[in-house]
C-alpha cells in the first residue's frame, strides 16, 4: 500500500507472510488504490481527521498499547513530518511499537490513509503552512466514539509558540 502526496511518493513499508517486505507502488496504481480505500471521497480535514481517530479508536480495542508513550511519539512524529511539515519522498516507520505486526500494520494503513486524504483538503482548503496544518489537525470539535474521543487522546496537544514557520522546532 502506498500514498501520493503532492506528487511525491510517500512509502508504506508492512510486512507480508513470514517475511518483511518494502514496495514502492508507481504513481499510477496509487490513485486507484487510494479510490478503493475511500480516500478520494473525503473532502474536507474534519473529515479526513474524522476517519483516522475513527479507524485508532477501532485499532485500540484490540491493541490497547495504541495509548503507551512510545506509541503516541511515534503517530505524532509521522503526522508532523507526513502531513504538518511533509518531507518529500517521506516513507512511514515500518515499526510504530506495537505489539504485534498486525497492530504495526493497522496504524501505519490508518496514518497512510489520513496522509492522503489530509493532504488533499490541506490543498483545497488552501492550509499552506506549517501552523495552519496544525490548527486544523489539532481540532476539538472532532470527535469520535461514544466518548467523544479527540486528537488530544492519540497525539497529544502540541504547542504552535515552539515552532517557527517553517516548522521547525524553535530553540530556546
Amino acid at each position: 500500500m502506498a500514498t501520493y502526496q503532492r506528487g511525491l511518493l510517500v512509502c508504506i513499508v508492512w510486512h507480508v507472510a513470514e517475511f518483511d517486505a518494502r514496495y514502492v507502488i508507481p504513481a499510477k496504481w496509487i490513485r486507484g488504490l487510494v479510490t478503493r480505500m475511500g480516500v478520494a471521497s473525503m473532502t474536507n480535514m474534519k473529515e479526513a481527521l474524522a476517519e483516522l481517530l475513527q479507524r485508532l479508536l477501532i485499532v485500540r480495542e484490540s491493541h490497547g498499547e495504541l495509548c503507551d508513550t512510545e506509541v503516541r511519539e511515534r503517530l505524532d512524529a509521522v503526522i508532523h513530518d507526513g502531513f504538518l511539515n511533509p518531507k518529500p519522498g517521506y516513507c512511514l516507520p515500518v515499526d510504530f511499537a506495537m505489539k504485534s505486526t498486525e497492530g504495526n500494520r493497522l496504524v501505519s494503513e490508518s496514518l497512510a490513509s489520513f496522509i492522503t486524504a489530509s493532504s488533499a483538503a490541506a490543498e483545497a482548503e488552501d492550509l499552506g503552512t506549517f501552523h495552519e496544518r496544525l490548527d486544523a489537525f489539532q481540532d476539538l470539535d472532532v470527535q469520535v466514539g461514544p466518548k467523544g474521543f479527540c486528537y488530544n487522546d492519540f497525539f497529544g496537544w502540541t504547542d504552535p509558540r515552539r515552532f517557527d514557520a517553517d516548522g521547525l522546532l524553535k530553540s530556546r
